[in-house]
């Protein structure tokens, strides 16, 4: 399924072929088609640690996260606002998961 990118806030969405616009900037914002590994160049290390960590592991907490590097919970809010990761709130925890995986790849 192929990747896009909003050119202005830099949403990133994994869709069917198609044209879409972004839902969080509107009509006036056409997304374009990335491949993963321009998204992937453009994460800092640390963010690439992350998500790669999140992409292998599955579905991790951010406990978890958080007992391997305080940082990890940090970057976390970058990535779910790239469209790159999923949280889901649970009455006990917070488990995080990759949306777009770079194993597909």
């Amino acid at each position: 399924m192929p990747v896009y990118k909003c050119p202005r806030c830099g949403r990133i969405v994994k869709m069917d072929t198609g044209r879409y616009y972004c839902k969080v900037c509107g009509p006036h914002a056409l997304m374009r088609k990335v491949s993963i590994g321009e998204v992937v160049a453009e994460l800092s290390p640390l963010e690439h640690e992350v998500w790669e960590y999140i992409c292998t592991s599955g579905r991790v907490t951010v406990e978890e996260l958080r007992k391997i590097n305080p940082a990890y919970v940090g970057v976390l809010g970058r990535l779910k606002s790239r469209g790159l990761i999923e949280m889901e709130r649970l009455p006990r925890e917070t488990y995080v998961w990759a949306v777009i995986d770079i194993m597909e790849e």
